[in-house]
């Protein structure tokens, strides 16, 4: 190949684009490819259950995919809406194993509320997200006499949960034992999918009324657990604070309820948010804040009685009203939502997450936030979260190797061809490639990297860069264009 002369050029300008900005959600879980781009699940005002995905080397580089309207057409001929989902990425138990993305959405008549199951999908192969398949649920319980257990009327689901864990399906449904009052309260049922086609409700009793207004869970799994998942639960009775831990069923005898563990904060303080961040035996270590402080409960340590253990006491702490907490390449991340609507995270090694001194200092990194979708990146083990707030709902990404966060919004092909572009202020890089006669270098490969993680524009197509390398070419004018 003849020797190619390399010029370059950057400066601040301003581009334009035509495209719709992804606006708030009412409700939204972020998980990804196995490639490492976002996969982000919500529902969007008017009912509708969607999926809005992440995938480089196109023009606006997100596409929407409708997931409920179709089954609501089959289905509900007079109209129903989403009105609650749950999503899980069950990671394979092989390194480089594809993992499966577990899916349920509840769909609401105007009077009850409906039950549907979509498993296994694939985390590499997105086609499933044009047309998912979904299995009916319909309320079928029964007591241990085998006798039906009359639901409640209406139906009312108030909360759905569904385990990453990779030795088996544990789904649990939370619905409302008594809608005709105020202050309902909830009755627990796991979903036993031996047979996927036809779901079986399971009765997990709760081992205190907790009232629906008012309560979290999250599923986990204990040290002595003996491969089921369990829930954990944190609500109030009247004043009173529970944090309970319950397996979804004896495993020795199915038939008889499973024994509960009462969790203690010290000092008997109510936890104002739980996360459990599950380890690679399937086990799930707790983790809970309260007044400022953040507590830890490890997997050996919840059974009846248990205390946590204080690890980090920070004034960022205060008022947490979500947490998420993941292990990835070796360490914890967990992270919150606090009372000032400010997000925060602090990471430990994961062999030293019971030691304080191990914890990094709780940093704010996004305030004016009304919620979070976090999770680690694959592709770049990059910290990366969705929030929406005044500004709308943006992505951010934090580089690892220099600490640097990026933030953008989500955007989607225009609505309408004719509809105005949008003025942005950006970088816009210029390399020009030309040959030993000063011609322009047309279709030569390269191979781009930066040091931030980020999403940028090359020669109009979208494309996330960091550390490892994307390869594009030069264009007819022997350039590529960044910005």
């Amino acid at each position: 190949m003849s020797t190619l002369t390399v010029t370059t050029s950057s400066e601040l300008m301003e581009n334009y684009i035509q495209s719709d900005i992804l606006l708030p959600q009412d409700q939204f879980i972020a998980l990804q490819t196995q490639a490492g781009a976002s996969l982000l699940f919500s529902i969007r005002t008017g009912g509708v259950f969607n999926l809005t995905m992440e995938v480089p080397g196109i023009r606006y580089g997100w596409q929407l995919a409708d997931l409920s309207s179709a089954r609501i057409q089959q289905d509900f001929p007079g109209g129903a809406t989403c009105k609650n989902f749950a999503a899980a990425q069950a990671v394979g138990q092989q390194p480089g194993q594809p993992a499966q993305i577990q899916l349920a959405m509840v769909l609401n008549d105007g009077t009850n509320d409906h039950l549907y199951l979509s498993l296994a999908n694939s985390d590499s192969d997105l086609s499933w997200a044009n047309a998912p398949a979904w299995t009916p649920c319909p309320y079928n319980a029964v007591d241990a006499t085998g006798a039906p257990i009359a639901p409640p009327s209406p139906f009312l689901i108030a909360g759905l949960f569904i385990s990453e864990a990779t030795d088996g399906q544990f789904i649990v449904v939370d619905a409302i034992r008594n809608p005709s009052e105020p202050a309902g309260v909830l009755s627990r049922f796991y979903l036993n999918v031996t047979a996927p086609s036809s779901p079986v409700w399971m009765p997990h009793n709760l081992a205190a009324d907790i009232q629906a207004g008012n309560y979290q869970s999250c599923l986990g799994r204990t040290t002595q657990a003996f491969g089921v998942d369990g829930i954990y639960t944190n609500g109030t009775i009247g004043t009173s604070a529970q944090l309970i831990y319950t397996p979804l069923y004896n495993v020795f005898d199915p038939s008889t309820p499973p024994l509960p563990s009462r969790l203690n904060l010290p000092g008997s303080l109510t936890a104002d948010a739980i996360a459990a961040s599950r380890n690679a035996d399937n086990t799930s270590d707790l983790y809970a804040a309260a007044q400022g402080s953040l507590y830890y409960f490890a997997s050996s340590n919840q059974h009846d009685g248990a205390v946590a253990e204080l690890l980090v006491h920070n004034d960022l702490l205060s008022g947490v009203r979500a947490m998420f907490a993941y292990a990835s390449d070796g360490n914890v991340t967990v992270w919150g939502l606090n009372g000032s609507d400010a997000v925060f995270y602090l990471t430990s090694a994961q062999a030293q997450v019971g030691t304080t001194a191990a914890w990094s200092f709780p940093v704010a990194i996004l305030t004016g936030v009304d919620a979070i979708a976090p999770y680690i990146d694959r592709a770049y083990n990059a910290n990366t979260f969705f929030a929406h707030g005044g500004n709308g709902l943006v992505k951010a990404v934090k580089t690892p190797a220099t600490g640097l966060w990026s933030r953008r919004n989500i955007t989607l092909p225009p609505s309408h061809t004719t509809q105005a572009a949008t003025p942005i202020s950006s970088y816009t890089t210029h390399i020009q490639l030309t040959d030993a006669t000063g011609q322009a270098a047309v279709n030569v490969p390269a191979a781009l990297t930066a040091t931030s993680v980020t999403s940028v524009s090359i020669n109009h197509l979208y494309y996330i860069i960091g550390s490892e390398p994307v390869q594009v070419s030069t264009d007819e004018l022997g350039t590529i264009t960044i910005i």
